[in-house]
């Protein structure tokens, strides 16, 4: 079930939040083809059951969220990246960190005469 804790990590990372309702996490997590876990469920959608019942041995356990004035059960990132981080193996985290998460780039010194700072070494944006 690490590449569901990884998934999820992922969504959290993706919509730079650190609480999502259930209901968005799984229409996120149902939107992913080809995933081990979702094999395991014949192939079917997951609901908030299924999610709930592979969750909860890694201790994370839904609870009643305030997300914009709306109230929802839903989940905390913090346990969800907490598990990932103990029990997903090194090689499986690597890869995930290598795609999904951006490196920091430390912030270029300022130009001595108070002038713009020089553009940050490496490849442009995107």
């Amino acid at each position: 079930m690490g590449t569901l804790l990884l998934d999820c990590v992922m969504i959290f990372t993706n919509f730079k939040a650190d609480r999502l309702f259930t209901r968005d996490l799984l229409q996120q997590l149902n939107a992913l083809a080809n995933r081990p876990w979702r094999e395991r469920n014949k192939g079917k959608e997951i609901d908030e059951y299924w999610l709930g019942r592979h969750l909860r041995p890694f201790g994370i356990r839904p609870q009643t969220l305030w997300i914009n004035g709306q109230a929802a059960k839903g989940y905390l990132k913090e346990p969800i990246l907490e598990a990932a981080r103990r029990y997903v193996g090194k090689a499986d985290w690597q890869a995930y960190q290598a795609e999904y998460l951006e490196p920091e780039r430390p912030e270029p010194p300022e130009a001595e005469d108070g002038g713009a700072k020089a553009p940050a070494p490496g490849p442009p944006p995107a």
